[in-house]
């Protein structure tokens, strides 16, 4: 990635922290990196720290799921004007408002087709019962997600190459703290991803299921 590409991806990060009101402190917590690590990227004086291609991976996770966030609620706002049209379940779009608990602010919303905040599309996405995304729906978000992985996969080998050529009391940690089922399962899941009838058979068979990582008879 080129000095051009970079400042770009940091500029992107930067505006959608600023959208959802998150403090820097807040998004290095989303990117899994550290403050006095993401600190270097934006502050006078510090420029020029390039990041690592791993914290490169995260920025461009963490984007493509506010995209795919932003995406979503999007679909459902434009499905709520076109069911607002045909609609003779309320007579005003006061009375929905007053049923969704927000203020008659909803339709000014709905006529200027503006997005309301979040929490008011889920209730009346909820409300209304909008049925789950059909195959032909699912394709866009299939291949977000699949992205997604890409850089999930990329950020997991960079980890597991340092403990792989970490010590033997570092590979310890990795056995004490995660449960051999849940790490079993990701991989197993991942393998058979890869043919459609392997993964229907393993479907079909297997009990397992993610416990995130609490070992048997360990507590949350």
């Amino acid at each position: 990635m080129d000095n051009v590409e970079l400042e770009q991806l940091l500029s992107d990060v930067e505006r959608r922290s600023k959208e959802r009101n998150l403090s820097r402190v807040d998004l290095a917590r989303q990117l899994g990196i550290p403050y006095s690590t993401l600190k270097k990227w934006f502050f006078s004086g510090e420029k020029g720290r390039r990041p690592s291609p791993e914290h490169v991976a995260a920025i461009k996770l963490f984007l493509g799921s506010e995209s795919a966030a932003e995406s979503r609620w999007d679909e459902l706002w434009t499905r709520i004007l076109e069911w607002w049209q045909t609609q003779h379940r309320y007579h005003t779009t006061r009375d929905l408002a007053e049923e969704v608990g927000w203020d008659d602010s909803l339709g000014a919303c709905i006529q200027e087709k503006r997005r309301p905040p979040r929490i008011v599309i889920e209730r009346i996405s909820s409300m209304l019962g909008f049925l789950p995304k059909g195959p032909d729906q699912e394709t866009p978000e299939a291949k977000q997600r699949v992205q997604k992985l890409k850089w999930l996969l990329l950020l997991l080998e960079a980890e597991l190459r340092w403990f792989r050529d970490a010590s033997p009391r570092a590979r310890d940690m990795v056995r004490q703290e995660l449960d051999p089922e849940d790490t079993g399962y990701v991989s197993s899941l991942m393998t058979m991803l890869g043919d459609e009838g392997k993964f229907q058979r393993w479907l079909s068979f297997t009990s397992n299921r993610f416990n995130y990582f609490r070992k048997k008879g360990v507590s949350p």
